[in-house]
């Protein structure tokens, strides 16, 4: 295998954390880059376009972009900003203060981009999306800047949630009732969800390392088996009631009265819990009409 000197965003996060370790693993040159300082890791504010170019110049050599610095959902944001807005910031300012230095980009992006509500028999592969939040506009924004980047090689990868045995925060959102700890939705019929586990994605990403074909490139990833609701509910301590899905067809059906935008929004929520929604697997060229 080729030792190729990669530059990993976002390296104090659960998905970059990961990343670095699966990559130095390989015998590759990892450069882990986050906005906290710690000993060993390259600082950088990725907001801060000025610094960014800075840190980015003395830089030499980098092969491969791999960013997974995000915003993610209900994280704490600076002051006036929104996290569409934060993650399209940083994204933009990383690509400009590489300045065409680098090759080979994969970014990690959000099957949020899609619009959830829209895809009753599943989310297929495809370039054009409508999301319908602002996270899912803001990554959708950050896919279309390295789409029109001088990147040779491009990965987008839309994931689904990504867990592992110790980061179970968007299962359990599955499960367990809003503002309580222990008290369970069963629902029934049982809906199908598809998540990621961190040890498929880091897989994934490694393998990319020698993927080798030119172009912009959109992945589905996800598990190859959908998870039952009834079987994640296992996954958590505490006692059931049972949630009957014809039960919340009236509040879904309220919904239609409200605001297109927050309509939307609440539907697309209602489809992360009740409806079953798999993913199309796979990979397609996109750069190429």
């Amino acid at each position: 295998m080729v030792r190729l000197k990669i530059l990993v965003t976002g390296s104090n996060g659960f998905i970059g954390r990961k990343i670095v370790t699966a990559l130095a693993a390989a015998n590759h040159e990892v450069v882990s880059l986050q906005r906290k300082h710690t000993t060993g890791v390259l600082q950088c504010d990725l907001l801060d376009a000025n610094q960014t170019e800075a840190v980015l110049d003395k830089l030499d050599g980098i092969d491969v972009l791999v960013h997974t610095a995000a915003i993610a959902h209900g994280q704490k944001l600076p002051k006036g900003c929104t996290a569409d807005s934060v993650n399209v910031q940083i994204t933009e300012n990383l690509i400009n203060g590489l300045k065409d230095s680098v090759g080979k980009a994969v970014f990690l992006s959000s099957v949020s981009v899609c619009g959830l509500d829209i895809y009753s028999d599943g989310v297929v592969l495809r370039e054009n999306s409508k999301p319908v939040t602002g996270y899912g506009r803001g990554k959708l924004a950050c896919e279309e800047l390295f789409f029109g980047s001088s990147f040779k090689e491009v990965h987008t990868l839309r994931l689904p949630p990504v867990f592992d045995e110790s980061h179970l925060a968007d299962v359990r959102k599955r499960v367990v009732f809003p503002r309580t700890r222990k008290i369970k939705m069963r629902i029934h019929p049982p809906p199908k969800y598809a998540f990621l586990h961190i040890s498929n994605l880091v897989e994934y990403v490694g393998d990319l390392m020698t993927f080798g074909n030119s172009g912009h490139w959109l992945h589905h990833l996800s598990d190859p088996t959908p998870y039952s609701q009834h079987q994640i509910c296992e996954w958590f301590d505490g006692i059931h009631l049972p949630v009957p899905v014809v039960l919340t067809r009236p509040f879904y059906a309220i919904t239609g009265l409200l605001p297109s935008r927050m309509k939307l929004r609440l539907r697309e929520s209602y489809a992360k819990l009740f409806q079953t929604i798999v993913f199309e697997q796979g990979k397609i060229r996109i750069d190429e009409k």
